[in-house]
């Protein structure tokens, strides 16, 4: 029997002829929960609004005071030197049947930073789950991470459900958080490694565009569920589709179980899986030797690596070490842009349903655009999409006075903006990816992903940077979006390019660009 000697990449790749709308389909059905994204993250949005505004007096000691400052926070909780305006003896609310955790759990005037946390509570979640997990994911396969997660997000929404009080669902914000991020970290591994070339960039576009979808569906349900309980039962709803494809019908991933575990008959039979997923025959048998992509006969091997082995190699390989951390501050600014934005709408908008359906809709706008960029655009000219958003974050300082049909220019300017970041954030997904090896893949991606963990963590307290400044916060923006910028210049091409199996792989290719860039210059 002739043996012959086939890529794992490129077999893979033979699988785009095959993909139609039924292969869509079941891509949807795997990734339904992105849609609960949202809801995980941002309700707090809709659950703590802050009505500030929607008040009206009972004694004449509030009539006075709304005639000096109007009915506004300064109104409620007085300037300086005075007390807050007591419930019921001054004052009644007026927001109808909506109901608020800030009202129920008293995270109004001076404890209002309480409820900030809320928002930075999942996402301290988030990071403290990257870096736990960040070995589980190459040492345990990124389904199995996804599938644990995938429970894990589920109960802890049901939780979020029955909170008595600000302290229990400060606990389980930390909880959803780790969980969900984990989960969406460990299926960004799995889509590079099963996901035919040709089609991953349509795939991270489509995987993204459900975040948006869902922030659309999140500002519905808020404004027809006037319960944020309610919001967080549906959110589990979400999750369902996706129990049947990832539990009884996706493969490990068969460059995983080849590299790491170096397992090749289970490389050969999940692969056999996967195309009968792709809607392929088998197109493995026996005569087949799998390999990965162009292995390195000087590297230590292709085994799974512990965190600390990981750092052992960053310390050996420079190169790699400064790619990563060039990617931590790309990804740390691009969460806190992000982020500074979706907790911030409600303060630079008048209307909050309004405010997060028109930055879901940009959402959705910057992951076409996202889609189109991967598809057919060098990654480093991603430097110019962040210009794009540092000179609308400029234009945002006009004074909020200045207003178009349905917002304000300030407003109008910041939407683009955070569009252009979420462009950015998504590309950085599949980026990540593309630049690292196969060996470190899982990591680095949950790494860079707990480094953005960190602007995220930042992200909520933007709202009160907003009331200290809203011109030094746009300056300050701008100036991150800059900074960023310039670095994706000094990280590799990776467009059009085979991913790399091995750390000296990171080598070979910085030695190799660089030879490019010099014949392009003589």
């Amino acid at each position: 029997m002739v043996q012959t000697t086939v890529k794992i990449s490129d077999v893979i790749d033979n699988f785009s002829p095959n993909i139609g709308i039924v292969c869509f389909l079941k891509f949807l059905a795997c990734f339904s929960f992105k849609l609960a994204g949202p809801i995980a993250s941002l309700l707090t949005n809709f659950a703590g609004f802050l009505p500030y505004g929607e008040w009206k007096c009972v004694s004449e000691a509030c009539s006075k005071r709304a005639e000096l400052h109007g009915y506004t926070k300064l109104g409620l909780c007085g300037a300086e030197g005075e007390e807050m305006l007591e419930e019921g003896t001054d004052f009644q609310w007026d927001y109808g049947t909506r109901r608020t955790y800030a009202v129920d759990w008293d995270l109004l005037c001076s404890s209002e930073y309480l409820g900030t946390f809320l928002g930075s509570a999942y996402f301290l979640g988030a990071l403290i789950g990257m870096v736990i997990s960040s070995p589980l994911v190459d040492k345990y396969g990124r389904l199995a991470m996804v599938k644990i997660c995938h429970v894990g997000s589920v109960v802890t929404l049901i939780l979020a459900s029955f909170s008595p009080n600000y302290w229990y669902f400060l606990v389980v914000r930390f909880l959803i958080g780790a969980f969900y991020f984990v989960e969406m970290s460990a299926i960004y591994v799995y889509l590079i490694e099963v996901v035919p070339k040709a089609y991953r960039s349509t795939a991270l576009s489509i995987n993204m565009s459900l975040w948006g979808f869902g922030q659309l569906i999140l500002a519905l349900l808020a404004y027809l569920l006037h319960d944020w309980r309610y919001i967080a039962v549906v959110g589990i709803a979400f999750y369902i589709p996706a129990v049947y494809y990832l539990y009884f019908k996706l493969p490990p991933s068969p460059l995983y179980s080849l590299t790491i575990l170096r397992d090749a008959a289970g490389a050969s039979s999940n692969l056999n899986s996967l195309a009968q997923i792709y809607g392929s025959n088998k197109v493995i048998g026996e005569e087949v030797i799998l390999t990965a992509d162009r292995p390195d006969s000087n590297d230590e091997g292709l085994q799974g690596m512990s965190l600390l082995e990981t750092f052992h190699d960053f310390l050996k390989y420079p190169i790699m070490s400064r790619q990563v951390m060039g990617q931590f501050y790309i990804w740390i600014t691009a969460a806190w842009l992000y982020y500074g934005f979706q907790f911030s709408w409600a303060k630079l908008g008048s209307n909050l349903y309004l405010s997060y359906a028109f930055a879901g809709a940009g959402e959705l706008l910057s992951y076409i655009f996202m889609g189109l960029f991967l598809k057919f655009c060098r990654r480093r000219r991603l430097f110019w999409v962040n210009i794009t958003a540092a000179i609308t974050f400029l234009i945002a300082i006009t004074p909020q006075s200045v207003a178009t049909k349905f917002m304000t220019l300030s407003q109008l300017s910041c939407l683009v903006g955070s569009t252009a970041n979420s462009m950015i954030f998504g590309c950085l997904f599949l980026w990540t990816q593309e630049l690292s090896p196969t060996t470190h893949r899982g990591k680095i991606l949950a790494l860079c992903s707990a480094a953005a963990r960190i602007g995220s963590l930042l992200g909520p307290q933007s709202s009160l940077l907003f009331d200290w400044s809203r011109v030094g916060t746009l300056v300050l923006f701008c100036s991150m979006a800059l900074i960023s910028g310039f670095i994706m210049l000094l990280l590799p091409e990776t467009f059009n390019r085979s991913t790399i199996a091995t750390s000296c792989q990171v080598v070979s290719r910085n030695m190799q660009q660089k030879s490019r860039r010099q014949i392009n210059v003589t």
